[in-house]
């Protein structure tokens, strides 16, 4: 259990880092913070729209429109986290200052540890797999433009950006645009890692705290300490419900546009990688490729495993409370008080009312690229024709 204890402080230590350095942490020195936001932001936001130019640039040709076009939708969506995450301050104030602060109190009792760990080893796979896999990704996209020049002494640029002035290949302005495009990549890292996995780190601490709630009500007997120990529950329980709708609004959009950017980048991965099958291309373009694909499905696959996570720890809520000794008891009070709390819904992460984040969001977000992919298949037929 002790083990588990480190393995929480060490992943939700390393979210918390990635979040100060994305410049969307409160508890941040208020200089440091906005110029951490304004490089993370600008440097993500600038790719977007110079990837996206260079896309509406190549429309009439499918390979490169839909190479622009992922890379623009998975930086729109990075630079909007970030952007998102700075707007509802208040939100992630909330869950830092009491939902964290309950659950790391509640670890001081020993006998919530089971309750409050049953998921950790879990997250913490999430977690190093993620940052891992990401951080792969992007230091790949840097390095292969310093290879090319070191062993072709071709100059090539680190995203598929096309700016609005023009400058000389390899001169001052050449290798400044590659710090820039550097530092966005840093930052798309740090982003990713910090909203994505503080997804994971809230979720479940949500699911650890209802576990309690569970067992709490469960032992309830009545007593001198009914009063008590029953108002303690429906605080927590309060807390929890007032942390989940919380949660809801500070990642619903984020949930919405992740699936349809996950469809978007998916069947453009797909796509691209049937291109470069088809083509014989080289094997560290294919590696990049298969490593944004895996990154793309587990960033999806995490919301929505944390989503049912959550709905399923709250469909045993019920059954944990029903399963005690309440039917036994002869004080009317207490049964009254049971039927009250098995009466209350399932918790279900909804984004912005229209959407439920479970593991059926990750199927459909699956179906719809494969879809898009057909899609895509199908235009480049038309214009090989033409």
């Amino acid at each position: 259990m002790e083990r588990d204890i480190q393995t929480y402080k060490v992943c939700s230590e390393n979210v918390t880092l990635c979040l100060i350095f994305s410049g969307v942490w409160s508890a941040t020195h208020p200089v440091l913070k906005k110029i951490a936001f304004f490089v993370t932001f600008f440097s993500t936001f600038s790719i977007m729209a110079h990837t996206l130019n260079f896309s509406l640039h190549n429309a009439q040709n499918v390979r490169i429109l839909v190479r622009g076009l992922a890379a623009a939708s998975s930086f729109l969506s990075i630079s909007s986290k970030a952007f998102l995450f700075l707007q509802h301050q208040n939100d992630l104030n909330y869950l830092k200052d009491y939902l964290t602060e309950k659950f790391m109190s509640d670890m001081k009792n020993p006998e919530n540890l089971p309750d409050l760990l049953s998921n950790m080893r879990m997250f913490a796979v999430f977690v190093t797999m993620y940052k891992t896999t990401i951080a792969f990704i992007m230091s790949m996209y840097c390095i292969v433009p310093l290879f090319s020049f070191l062993k072709y002494g071709k100059y090539l640029r680190v995203y598929p950006c096309l700016y609005p002035f023009s400058f000389v290949p390899g001169g001052v302005v050449h290798w400044l645009l590659y710090g820039w495009e550097s530092t966005g990549a840093l930052s798309a890292w740090a982003i990713s890692v910090g909203t994505d996995c503080a997804f994971g780190m809230y979720a479940i601490q949500i699911c650890g705290e209802q576990r309690v709630l569970a067992r709490k009500l469960k032992d309830l007997r009545v007593g001198s300490n009914y009063t008590r120990e029953l108002r303690d529950c429906m605080e927590r329980h309060h807390l929890i419900i007032t942390a989940k709708n919380t949660f809801e609004s500070l990642y619903g959009l984020i949930s919405i546009w992740l699936a349809i950017s996950g469809a978007i980048v998916l069947c453009s991965l797909i796509f691209q990688v049937t291109e470069y099958l088809e083509n014989r291309g080289g094997y560290v373009r294919a590696i990049i490729f298969f490593a944004h694909f895996s990154g793309k499905m587990m960033q999806v696959f995490m919301y929505a495993w944390y989503g049912n996570l959550i709905n399923e720890e709250s469909l045993a809520f019920p059954r944990a409370i029903y399963s005690s000794h309440w039917t036994d008891c002869c004080d009317t009070r207490f049964k009254n008080d049971i039927l009250i709390v098995l009466a209350q819904r399932p918790l279900i992460v909804t984004a912005l009312g229209c959407m439920n984040v479970q593991l059926d969001m990750f199927a459909k977000i699956v179906k719809t690229s494969i879809s898009y992919f057909f899609l895509l298949q199908t235009l480049k037929a038309k214009t090989e024709e033409k």
